[in-house]
């Protein structure tokens, strides 16, 4: 009885031990990927500006007076649906730029100027030479931020919800963090990227155990992008990571109570 014991608790050690295995292929990310090693993005990705976007600009200078038309503010709250300003209600806030459906805002003295399809960078050197060329500013210091860049994760992550865009290149693997990895039950070759791209809604899967991942136009996300990540299909009966674990040490732990028992019985 003794020896019998034994031998199945081993079987059973064998096949946690296995399990697990199998359960760490489904969840280790860029999986065959070497240790160390560079990938050559030929094409560097920065946001660029989209219909709908809001953005400030301030402009700096040595001489303030000069910059003050440009960076006009209100106390008031100016903004309708037919407008493409808007200011904040707080006083000393940066006037908000909101790109029309045609891609263009109204810049002071610039007039109506097209921005959509430019990154921020790009649109901060077309004002400043503008700016030295029409001799307004001879030094003038250009800052043009997103304001309302986001972007949304749902289904298994830790925290869904709408995350703001910190940086010109956020990743897809920064969206997973930020919403705190994903869950027991996510999906890890199957995360969907939603895009809204020129009024058309488009969408494309990633595996995040690929290093291909990397070269995928998706790998960087844009406005609006709303990552979700699938369930797997035996979420409510299959825990294939950590319940495998937490059920395979309870149940070694059941087998040893029982086996020491049983050899102090039969001594």
């Amino acid at each position: 009885m003794k020896n019998l014991l034994i031998k199945v608790l081993l079987v059973f050690t064998v096949v946690v031990t296995l399990s697990s295995c199998g359960a760490q292929k489904k969840i280790v990310y860029l999986q065959g990927a070497e240790e160390t090693g560079t990938f050559q993005n030929d094409n560097p990705y920065l946001l660029t500006i989209r219909p709908d976007d809001k953005l400030t600009i301030i402009v700096n200078c040595k001489e303030p007076e000069l910059a003050a038309p440009f960076n006009m503010q209100l106390s008031q709250k100016a903004f309708t649906s037919t407008s493409n300003v808007s200011f904040s209600q707080n006083g000393g806030s940066p006037m908000l730029f909101w790109v029309d459906q045609e891609g263009c805002i109204e810049y002071p003295t610039m007039g109506k100027l097209k921005v959509a399809g430019l990154t921020r960078y790009e649109l901060r050197d077309t004002i400043q030479n503008y700016l030295i060329s029409n001799g307004f500013i001879q030094d003038p210091i250009v800052t043009v931020e997103f304001y309302n860049a986001r972007y949304s994760v749902i289904g298994e992550v830790t925290r869904p919800g709408q995350y703001p865009m910190t940086n010109d290149r956020i990743t897809i693997f920064d969206a997973v963090a930020n919403a705190g990895d994903l869950t027991i039950f996510g999906e890890r070759d199957k995360v969907r990227v939603l895009r809204d791209k020129e009024g058309t809604q488009e969408y494309h899967t990633l595996d995040l155990k690929d290093p291909e991942i990397m070269k995928s136009p998706y790998y960087y996300l844009q406005q609006n992008d709303v990552v979700y990540v699938e369930p797997n299909k035996s979420k409510a009966s299959n825990r294939e990571v950590s319940s495998l674990y937490t059920f395979g040490i309870s149940i070694v732990s059941v087998l040893l109570t029982v086996t020491n028992i049983i050899i102090s019985v039969t001594r």
